[in-house]
C-alpha cells in the first residue's frame, strides 16, 4: 500500500481536511490518482462508516449552503414535483437533507458500491445507480431531471469536467446544475485548473447552459473555503 496517505478510517475522523491536502500534495509533485484509487478510498472508509463519523464529529456547513440555494430555486409547494439527480451521493448526507426539505423524487449515482448501500439504508432515494458519471451517456433519457446536484464531488481523482455534458443532456431546459466544492480543488487539481474554463465557456457559447451564479463561501467543511456553482439549462 501507498503510505504517502494514510487512508484509515481515524484520519478521515480526525481531520478529512488534512487527508485531501495531503493528495494535493501529491498533484504537486506530478503524481494524480485515478478514479480507481479514489473509489477504493471511499469504499475501505464505508465499512466503518468513516464518512458519516467525519460529518457527525465536525459537521458539513456546504450542506446548509446547498439547501439556501436549493430553497431560492424551488417554493415549498413545487418540490413534490421537482426530480433531483444527487451525483456522487456518497453516503447519502446531500439526498438525506434535500428529502426533509420536501424533495421526495431524488436519484443518486456514485461509483463507490460501499458508500451506495450506506446511502440506501436512508430510506430517501427513489433509484440508486453504482456509477461513475462521465460524459459518456447514461442509460438514462434525457431531460430527466429538474436538477443535478454535486456536493463535495470534485478534488483530486475525482469527477472530470468532461461529466457536464452528461449533466446538461439529463437536465431539463430551464432546469439547474449546481456544484459546491473546496475552493482549492478547483486552483490546484490538474483537471480543473487546466479544463473548467474553457469547458464553462464552451457550454456558454454553444447555448447550452448560462452561468446564474458563482460564490465563495467561508467553510466547505472542516474549515477550507468553498466555491459555488449554479448554472441553468437553455
Amino acid at each position: 500500500m501507498n503510505r504517502s496517505v494514510d487512508e484509515s478510517c481515524s484520519d478521515i475522523e480526525k481531520s478529512s481536511a488534512a487527508f485531501w491536502d495531503k493528495l494535493l500534495s501529491e498533484e504537486d509533485q506530478g503524481r494524480t490518482r485515478t478514479n480507481e484509487e479514489i473509489v477504493n478510498f471511499y469504499d475501505k472508509w464505508a465499512r466503518d462508516r468513516c464518512i458519516d463519523k467525519a460529518i457527525e464529529a465536525k459537521g458539513y456547513p456546504a450542506l446548509d449552503v446547498m439547501q439556501s440555494t436549493v430553497e431560492e430555486l424551488f417554493p415549498a409547494d413545487v418540490r413534490d414535483h421537482v426530480t433531483i439527480l444527487d451525483v456522487g451521493t456518497c453516503t447519502g448526507n446531500s439526498g438525506q437533507r434535500l428529502y426533509q426539505m420536501g424533495f421526495p423524487n431524488i436519484d443518486g449515482l456514485e461509483p463507490s458500491l460501499g458508500s451506495l448501500r450506506l446511502a440506501e439504508e436512508r430510506g430517501v432515494y427513489r433509484k440508486l445507480y453504482n456509477l461513475a458519471l462521465t460524459a459518456e451517456p447514461l442509460d438514462i433519457l434525457p431531460d430527466t431531471y429538474d436538477m443535478v446536484v454535486l456536493l463535495g464531488v470534485m478534488g483530486p481523482g475525482h469527477i472530470s469536467v468532461d461529466a457536464f455534458t452528461e449533466m446538461i443532456r439529463l437536465v431539463k431546459p430551464g432546469g439547474y446544475i449546481l456544484n459546491l466544492t473546496r475552493a482549492d480543488f478547483l486552483e490546484k487539481c490538474q483537471e480543473y485548473t487546466r479544463k473548467w474554463k474553457p469547458t464553462i465557456e464552451r457550454h456558454k457559447s454553444a447555448g447550452k447552459w448560462r452561468q446564474l451564479k458563482e460564490q465563495r463561501y467561508s467553510d466547505h467543511f472542516d474549515n477550507r473555503e468553498g466555491r459555488l456553482h449554479l448554472f441553468q439549462i437553455c
